[in-house]
């Protein structure tokens, strides 16, 4: 199919019988090709493909800022794109984003401030020591509400195999060097908790802090909320607008267009082995 696709130009034809629609793409790391394969591996983009996927989009879309992405403008004819990344990746924040910027291209970090200069994340740590599977996923996210200490201590018994330094979180200096040129962070909870595991009360407090971290912090800012692990429920959707975030961005669903549920955003993710060819099939809408 994708081949198909690509090759008769259905892509672009797509792109043309759909125009204004927009597309909100979801990268998490960006990493130095040597790098690649460890951890959790689909999270993990060389830095070459990197660069060939947003020359592609530069092309075939006005990437324009998340917020100006969101608003609806029927007079434009081109489709827009707006790039996101999700966790503040030390490989992201100091590999992709000069990329983006000598390029002229905006682009959202999303952040949980208290993981800033961790030297790795716990799925990471369980994908390298192979005990990341579906149902340790499953019970990190819904028993021990994605807390890193929880979930390291319940199933890392050993050390956990090192993993390279573009897998660790970036410092707050680092994100802070960054946060430039067309550069914004956003809000990705405090900690990167499974937010529908959360009391009301404590989801209220995580997102308020999270929101007012952002606020003092005198860097350029978005209120939207990017989900951790993409995970939502009704109760994270009315406590997120309550707290002041305009909306909830997932990592999945495609493009968003004017018939979205305004309070759920989708996002087109973008994992380490999705090639030019099959983003370019994702941003035309003809596959999710």
């Amino acid at each position: 199919m994708e081949g198909v696709a690509g090759h008769s130009g259905l892509t672009a034809l797509a792109r043309t019988l759909t125009p204004g629609r927009t597309s909100i793409l979801a990268w998490h790391n960006v990493v130095d090709p040597a790098d690649a394969g460890f951890g959790d591996s689909s999270l993990h983009l060389p830095l070459p493909a990197f660069i060939a996927q947003v020359e592609h989009i530069a092309r075939t879309h006005d990437v324009v800022p998340l917020d100006e992405a969101l608003q609806t403008d029927g007079r434009r004819r081109r489709p827009r794109a707006a790039l996101t990344f999700d966790d503040a990746y030390r490989g992201a924040v100091t590999l992709a984003l000069p990329e983006l910027r000598r390029r002229g291209l905006p682009a959202t970090m999303f952040t949980a401030p208290a993981l800033l200069g961790a030297a790795s994340t716990w799925w990471d740590d369980l994908a390298a020591a192979g005990l990341l599977s579906d149902e340790i996923r499953h019970n990190a996210l819904q028993e021990h509400a994605g807390r890193a200490d929880r979930v390291r201590g319940t199933y890392l018994t050993i050390a956990p195999r090192l993993v390279p330094s573009s897998f660790g979180i970036a410092t707050e200096e680092e994100l802070r060097a960054q946060a430039r040129d067309g550069v914004t962070i956003g809000s990705h909870s405090w900690a990167h908790e499974h937010l529908p595991s959360l009391e009301r009360d404590e989801l209220k407090q995580n997102l308020q802090r999270t929101l007012q971290w952002l606020e003092d912090g005198g860097l350029p800012y978005t209120k939207y909320l990017s989900l951790p692990y993409g995970a939502t429920n009704a109760q994270v959707e009315e406590v997120a607008v309550a707290t002041g975030h305009p909306a909830v961005l997932l990592v999945s669903g495609g493009r968003a267009h004017q018939g979205n549920d305004t309070s759920r955003i989708p996002r087109i993710n973008i994992p380490a082995g999705m090639s030019v060819r099959g983003l370019d099939l994702r941003l035309s809408g003809l596959k999710r």
